[in-house]
Parts: C-alpha cells; structure tokens; sequence
C-alpha cells in the first residue's frame, strides 16, 4: 500500500512525539520503518527540521551520539546478558568497549562526580561513559544529563528511601 506524502508526515510526527523528541527520535534511527527513512533522507527540508543538517564542526558529535546508542544496544546483545547484570560487575570492561568505539567518549567512575550524589549513594562502585554532555552505562543507551541519573544510582537511593506508592 502506497502512503501519501501528508500520511507520511504524520507519521514521522507521530514517531517523533513517541520518542519524545527530535534526538532521542534520531538515536533510534535504526528502527525506522523504509518509508521513514526514504521520507527523511530524501528532504533537505524534513533533515534541516529534524537538525540531521549540521555545520561540519557538529557532525561528527551529531554521527557519534547516533553511533554510541547503536553501539551499546548492540554490544549489550552480543553480551546476552541483561543490561543490569552489566551494570552490577562488568561495568568497567563494557565502558572500556565502548570508549574504543566512539571518539571523544570516556570512561568516568562515579567518584570523580561525587559533588553530584547525595549521602544515600555510593558512586565509587560504578563506572560509565561520558561524551557529549551525556552520561550513558549498559542500561541508558541514550544517556542522561547527569550521573546520579542513571538506573543503578536509582536503584541505590531507593533502597535507603524507598518511594511510597
């Protein structure tokens, strides 16, 4: 069934607000049905919308944060373990994969953040990736904005505050 370009749109809109915004709608780029992808790589207009469209100097960091997303997905398949069991000993190895893969990305242990985390954590005990303003681990392949954000340091706050329901 041929879709016409205006139900095109609507459903690039529709996956765009799915993700929650135009990044985190690029980051998954991988899962973007053929006629999304033809749609968008076929309009300089839709790619200037959606910021694909970069000086040079953003493109490279624009490529990586698709590429670092892709690539922990990716190495935590291969891994076949859950990403929280990552998290919780392999940590460090899984960072150092990923660090080789992506320029500019770096391996940071929660210590040297520590202004950052209150008494009820323990940020020693984890390492993640930093690049791009970002802080991503085997269970955020998308990264947060800052480290006591991450799912593991959730973890650790809720079990000295457990959260009511």
């Amino acid at each position: 069934m041929c879709q016409s370009k205006k139900e095109l749109l609507l459903k690039l809109q529709s996956l765009i607000n799915h993700y929650g915004n135009n990044e985190k709608f690029i980051a998954h780029m991988d899962e973007w049905p053929k006629t999304i992808r033809r749609l968008v790589f076929g309009s300089e207009g839709i790619m200037t919308r959606l910021e694909m469209l970069v000086p040079i100097t953003r493109a490279k960091t624009t490529e990586n944060i698709v590429k670092i997303n892709i690539k922990i997905k990716e190495l935590v398949r291969r891994w076949g373990i859950h990403p929280f069991d990552i998290n919780n000993g392999h940590c460090e190895e899984f960072a150092e994969i990923i660090v080789t893969e992506i320029d500019g990305a770096r391996i940071e242990w929660g210590e040297e953040s520590e202004s950052l985390f209150g008494p009820e954590y323990t940020p020693d005990l984890h390492c993640y990736v930093v690049f791009s303003d970002k802080y991503y681990d085997a269970e955020e392949p998308y990264g947060v904005d800052s480290p006591n954000k991450l799912p593991l340091y959730h973890r650790q706050a809720d079990q000295i505050h457990p959260t009511t329901q």
